[in-house]
């Protein structure tokens, strides 16, 4: 419920101002009265089914498989880092070109795997701390803003300070936790990005005023343009009429599963837009699915979303961070519905369901 409110204001944050961001430069009432309005309907449909609080349920720790899922993910980046070089230390430009030449496979699993490592429960231990501090360095070297705070947040709610301190300690702990993750998100988007490039996105976001514009002085445009991303797509795509075969949402997953290939790539390309220059444009998860299934209907599709996240999480209660930090993305991109979310969530609930047949025939 949190994270569904933080969306919207996310949302809301994005369509301050009259900036010119891909061609748009003002985000019309009604495109953010239909954003708002999906993410109050998921609400609506995670309350209706949230009822009393989870009983707390015992980790199952992974033992080995957690070790050796970690040096996989490792070996992993190392390999994708041998074949498309080092994102962070080749600027955007050669960031974009080698994610574009990079198999989608190779992408998918870089990702998927530092997640699961960072998630699933395991035992700790001084060579546990170690891996995990070795693959932050090469998440980070990933120049993904994304994979970094999705990494880094499971690391933070695995920690055993923060499991083992006060509610007091604990809140200090994750609040500090949080304000470190938002600087070091900052500085990749600082390292990857060119003078020239900075300056013109710090200069376009002078004009937004109030409180937006003293966060987007704060913290920098680079969070302003993500808030803005998923409002100014829709636009995009409304007027151009775009509708792929199946939809954004499942035709979009179907085609990523079938072909591997990265449906926002394929609506970059669609708008006209060169990957390698602006990077894949995301859909987020409200624009793709009022686009699909027309205002009501995505309302619809919203409460089912939230009422089935709120059951997910009830019933695993390890992953509901995972599933509240894919629901803020969701005010920037589909990434409930995306290749990377689902396979990151089968690889933890296989293992974990795993981890529990072994603890029961023990």
């Amino acid at each position: 419920m949190t994270a569904l409110f933080i969306s919207a204001v996310i949302t809301w944050y994005g369509a301050s101002g009259v900036v010119p961001y891909l061609g748009v430069s003002a985000i019309p009432d009604r495109s953010l009265a239909l954003a708002l309005n999906f993410f109050l309907f998921a609400s609506l449909g995670a309350f209706l089914v949230g009822g009393s609080s989870p009983q707390a349920q015992r980790d199952r720790h992974l033992g080995r498989s957690w070790t050796l899922l970690a040096f996989a993910a490792i070996a992993l980046l190392l390999t994708r880092f041998a074949v498309s070089g080092v994102p962070i230390l080749l600027g955007d430009a050669g960031r974009l070109a080698g994610v574009a030449n990079l198999s989608a496979v190779i992408g998918l699993a870089s990702g998927a795997l530092p997640i699961a490592v960072a998630f699933l429960p395991h035992v700790p231990s001084a060579a546990s701390i170690w891996l995990k501090v070795v693959l932050a360095v090469l998440v980070f070297a990933t120049a993904s803003r994304l994979l970094l705070a999705a990494v880094l947040i499971g690391f933070l709610v695995r920690s055993p300070l923060l499991r083992r301190g006060s509610s007091a300690a604990q809140r200090y702990i994750f609040a500090a936790g949080i304000g470190l993750i938002v600087l070091l998100i900052i500085r990749v988007y600082a390292l990857r990005t060119s003078d020239l490039t900075s300056g013109i996105f710090s200069g376009r976001t002078s004009t937004v005023g109030g409180f937006a514009g003293l966060v987007t002085e704060i913290l920098g445009p680079s969070l302003y343009f993500a808030s803005r991303n998923g409002l100014v797509v829709y636009e995009l795509m409304r007027t151009g009429s775009f509708s792929p075969p199946g939809g954004f949402i499942i035709g979009g997953l179907a085609n990523a599963v079938a072909s591997g290939s990265d449906p926002e790539r394929w609506l970059t390309q669609a708008l006209g837009f060169d990957v390698v220059s602006v990077g894949a444009i995301a859909t987020p998860i409200w624009s793709g699915a009022t686009v699909d299934f027309g205002p009501a209907g995505a309302a619809v599709f919203a409460a089912l979303l939230g009422a089935f996240l709120m059951t997910w999480a009830r019933k695993a209660p390890f992953i509901t961070v995972w599933i509240a930090f894919a629901v803020v993305l969701s005010s920037y991109g589909s990434y409930l519905v995306s290749a990377q979310f689902i396979a990151s969530s089968a690889l933890m609930m296989v293992m974990y369901a795993r981890a529990g047949s072994r603890t029961a025939g023990a």
